[in-house]
């Protein structure tokens, strides 16, 4: 079996151990409001899935305007291993949404219509159990995620602050696939 690349149609929220309910599904975006941040997020996919030799999730926030790549751990749920990338959103926009009434997501799209012209930021996320250095997480969060203007960027980053032997200990390979990277 090679590792593969699937997409998300979403993630059912729990509360207490009990199902919630809600439209859209929180991470049920399934592909990029663009033709341009679906391509980014799926290259990313591929660069994870060759780069770490382990099966990938892509998900895309319900409103299509971030996605990204992410291992996938033993209980084929997304790991804390993420490449990504999302819109560049205008600071004009960013102050007109600031002004609305929460909850603010609900307007975004009726007044900012992004298309295949609208700039992209690439992300790099990590959890802080597969981080080589723990310490460089400023605050109490348990991940860190940067933002980058390149792809090239963000693997980079991602490779220089992951620790590989946690990745091949807690995300295994598909059968028949080198765990080795």
């Amino acid at each position: 079996m090679t590792a593969i690349i699937t997409r998300s149609t979403g993630i059912i929220p729990k509360v207490n151990g009990r199902v919630v309910m809600c439209f859209p599904l929180p991470g049920g975006g399934y592909t990029g409001k663009t033709k341009k941040l679906d391509r980014a997020v799926l290259r990313g996919a591929a660069w994870l899935r060759d780069t770490f030799k382990r099966s990938i999730t892509i998900r895309f926030n319900a409103d299509r305007h971030s996605g990204g790549a992410w291992l996938v751990d033993k209980a084929h749920r997304d790991a804390s291993v993420e490449i990504g990338a999302q819109f560049v959103v205008p600071p004009a926009i960013w102050a007109k949404w600031k002004a609305l009434p929460s909850p603010r997501w609900q307007h975004f799209e009726d007044f900012w219509h992004p298309d295949e012209t609208t700039a992209i930021k690439h992300t790099a996320y990590l959890c802080r159990d597969f981080l080589l250095d723990p310490t460089i997480i400023q605050d109490d969060s348990d991940y860190i995620s940067e933002a980058f203007a390149s792809s090239t960027q963000a693997h980079r980053w991602l490779l220089r602050h992951v620790d590989m032997a946690k990745v091949q200990r807690f995300i295994p390979a598909p059968q028949g696939v080198s765990a080795h990277v």
